[in-house]
């Protein structure tokens, strides 16, 4: 039976966000979303990620948090977070 009203991830699937193909194809230097990502401030890379994973912009507090982060590491945190699951 499958069950879509949970919320939580199931241990594969939470292993398989973490270090399967999903995250090496959006931080792959050829993918869509990072180049769409170059050349743009901080700012705006934070707010394109989360706009492309979560459907969202970011809260000030989301921005300030991620606001160091590189591409990469951005995209991966973003794809690893329990909203994007």
């Amino acid at each position: 039976m499958i069950g879509n009203s949970s919320r939580q991830g199931s241990v594969t699937q939470v292993i398989s966000l973490m270090n399967g193909v999903l995250a090496d194809i959006a931080t792959n230097k050829d993918s869509y979303l990072i180049n769409l990502l170059k050349g743009k401030s901080q700012s705006e890379q934070i707010d394109i990620v989360f706009k492309a994973a979560l459907s969202r912009p970011p809260t000030i507090k989301e921005k300030s948090v991620f606001g160091k982060a590189k591409d990469e590491d951005l995209i991966w945190a973003i794809i690893n977070t329990n909203e994007f699951k």
